[in-house]
């Protein structure tokens, strides 16, 4: 598979810290791939609060595995990460500077008592997503 934004060959990354084992990377760019399969470990709760955000069609970019179009979305409590969704294969792409978001608000959460989820260690206002990508941004520092 290639990277949909620069076309470089994706690199398998391991975060079995998340759950996930067959996650690729962009060597180039940093971006992540989450095939749907392994989205699918973490249930539907990852797309649960998501939207898509206003006036945008997203920007062509291809899904690395089917070649459909990647349509963009945002977790409801991280209004300025935006990830791109296959609408075909359900799969999943974080660009890195999307990370940059998530970190930006674990300042403030690092210094409040968090109650975290006791399956999967995720503070409970939390949604998936920002999780995610909280955890992503973690495994590049």
């Amino acid at each position: 598979m290639h990277c949909p934004n620069c076309q470089v060959v994706l690199q398998p990354m391991d975060l079995g810290a998340l759950g996930l084992v067959a996650v690729e990377r962009c060597p180039r760019c940093g971006g992540t791939w989450f095939p749907p399969d392994q989205l699918a470990l973490l249930g539907d709760s990852v797309w649960k609060h998501a939207t898509a955000p206003a006036a945008t069609e997203g920007d062509g970019a291809s899904c690395p595995a089917c070649g459909d179009r990647l349509r963009p979305l945002s977790p409801l409590d991280v209004r300025k990460m935006t990830v791109r969704r296959c609408s075909a294969c359900d799969g999943c792409w974080i660009d890195r500077c999307e990370l940059e978001h998530v970190a930006a608000m674990r300042d403030d959460e690092d210094s409040k008592v968090i109650v975290r989820n006791s399956v999967d260690g995720r503070p409970a206002h939390w949604s998936m997503l920002r999780w995610i990508g909280w955890r992503l941004r973690r495994c590049f520092e």
